[in-house]
C-alpha cells in the first residue's frame, strides 16, 4: 500500500481526508509545511505529497515548488479555493503541480487523483530507471574505450575515483554521489586529443606555457561538449565545465561565475583533481592536504574540511603482490604497469575491472609483462 502525504493546517481537514482514503492507502499527514518537511526528511521521498494552498507562513505553491526542488520525482497536487485558481494555474504552467482539486473536495474525486499520481509516479520511476541505466551502460563503455586508446589519460580518472572515496560527500550539499563519481569519469574525455607530454604536464599541475594553456583548456571544453550531448547528463557537464575554476573566480572558464555560484560538484572535482597532482607529485596525503589549504582562494572550504575528516579516518587495506590471475575488483594498482618494450599499458590507481584483469592476463599469456603486480586491497 503507497504511502502518501497530505498538508493542511486545519486538522479535522486531516482527520476528514483521513477518513475518506483509509483502506486505499498509508496517509500520513502534516499542519504545516515545516512539520511536512520534517516527515520527509524522516520518512525520505514519498510518491505523492497533497497540500492545502491557503496556510501561514508557507502556502502551498511555495512549499511544492520547494518540494519540487528536493524530491522531483514526488508528484504533486494542490488544494484550492475558488479564488485561488489562477495561481493553481500558474503552478501547473510552471511544472511545480500535477494537478489540483477544489476544496471542498469530494471523497471519490481525492481517491481517484491519489490513484492517479501513484500510477504518475510509477511510470516516471520506471521511465528513469531505464534512461539511467542506459546512461551508465554508455558511461561505462566511454570509460572501457579509454582504457584501450589513452591508458594514461584513464590513469588519473581512475585515481580521481579512488580520491572521491576520500570525500565525504554526504556531508556537502548540493552534491549527488552518482553525478559527481560520473563526472570524475568523464572529466578528462577531451585530454585524448592532446599529446603524452601536455597529458603529462597537465596531470603533474605544472605551469604551461600560453600555447600549451590554450590546448589544455580546449581540451576541457571539448569534454563538456561531449558529454551534454548525452541525455541526463547536463548536470554532469557543468561539473566538467568548472572543474578548473577557483573558488574565488579566477581561471578558466574566463567567466564571472566564482564560490557558491561555480556547481558543487565542480567545486568537489577541482579538490580532487589538485589533491591527486600533488600525490603524483610525490607528496603524501596530509602534505597534499596542507598544501591545498594554503590557498583558500581555489578551493572551497567546505571540500577541504570533507577531504581532511575522511583522511583523518584514514583507511584500512594493505599492499601485496599477487599475480596477475589472483587480481579481484577489490584491488587498486600501486605502480604502473608497464611491458618490456616500455609501453604503458595500465597505470597505476587503476581498479582492477574485470576488463583490467582480462588485459594483464593476455598482456602476461604474451610474455609481455610480468606475472606479478603490486596492489592495495582494502579491508
Amino acid at each position: 500500500m503507497e504511502n502518501i502525504l497530505l498538508v493542511d493546517d486545519e486538522q479535522n481537514v486531516l482527520n476528514g481526508y483521513r477518513r475518506s482514503l483509509r483502506g486505499r492507502f498509508e496517509v500520513d499527514t502534516a499542519l504545516s509545511a515545516a512539520e511536512a518537511f520534517e516527515k520527509i526528511d524522516r520518512h525520505g521521498a514519498y510518491p505523492v505529497v497533497i497540500s492545502d494552498m491557503r496556510m501561514p507562513n508557507m502556502n502551498g505553491v511555495e512549499f511544492l515548488a520547494r518540494l519540487k526542488e528536493r524530491h522531483p520525482d514526488t508528484v504533486r497536487v494542490l488544494l484550492t479555493g475558488n479564488s485561488d485558481q489562477a495561481t493553481a494555474v500558474q503552478a501547473i504552467n510552471r511544472g511545480d503541480v500535477f494537478r489540483f482539486l477544489n476544496k471542498p473536495c469530494p471523497p471519490d474525486e481525492l481517491g481517484a487523483t491519489v490513484a492517479t499520481a501513484i500510477e504518475h509516479h510509477r511510470l516516471l520511476k520506471v521511465e528513469r530507471d531505464l534512461l539511467e541505466n542506459t546512461v551508465k551502460g554508455a558511461v561505462a563503455t566511454l570509460v572501457e574505450l579509454l582504457s584501450l586508446v589513452r591508458p594514461e589519460v584513464l590513469g588519473q580518472t581512475m585515481r580521481l575515483r579512488e580520491q572521491l572515496r576520500h570525500l565525504d560527500v554526504a556531508s556537502l550539499a548540493g552534491v549527488e554521489p552518482w553525478t559527481l563519481e560520473t563526472a570524475v569519469l568523464l572529466s578528462q574525455l577531451g585530454y585524448t586529443t592532446l599529446s603524452e607530454s601536455l597529458v603529462a604536464r597537465a596531470q603533474s599541475g605544472r605551469a604551461a606555457g600560453p600555447r600549451e594553456q590554450q590546448q589544455i583548456e580546449g581540451a576541457v571544453a571539448l569534454s563538456f561538449k561531449l558529454i551534454r550531448r548525452i541525455p541526463r547528463l547536463d548536470q554532469v557537464a557543468e561539473i566538467v565545465r568548472y572543474q578548473e575554476k577557483n573558488f574565488d573566480g579566477t581561471g578558466w572558464p574566463n567567466d564571472e561565475v566564482g564560490g557558491s555560484a561555480i556547481p558543487a560538484g565542480a567545486r568537489c572535482l577541482k579538490v580532487l583533481l589538485d589533491f591527486d597532482r600533488r600525490l603524483n607529485d610525490g607528496a603524501t596525503r596530509e602534505q597534499a592536504l596542507a598544501d591545498l589549504q594554503r590557498h583558500p582562494d581555489r578551493y572551497d572550504p567546505a571540500v577541504l574540511d570533507a577531504l581532511a575528516k575522511r583522511l583523518c579516518a584514514g583507511e584500512d587495506g594493505s599492499e601485496r603482490l599477487v599475480t596477475v590471475h589472483a587480481l579481484t575488483d577489490r584491488m587498486v594498482l600501486v605502480d604502473d604497469v608497464v611491458t618490456q618494450t616500455g609501453v604503458l599499458l595500465i597505470p597505476k590507481g587503476m581498479r582492477a575491472s574485470d576488463s583490467v584483469q582480462a588485459h594483464l592476463q593476455r598482456f602476461h599469456a604474451s610474455g609481455q609483462i610480468e606475472e606479478f603486480v603490486k596492489v592495495f586491497e582494502s579491508e
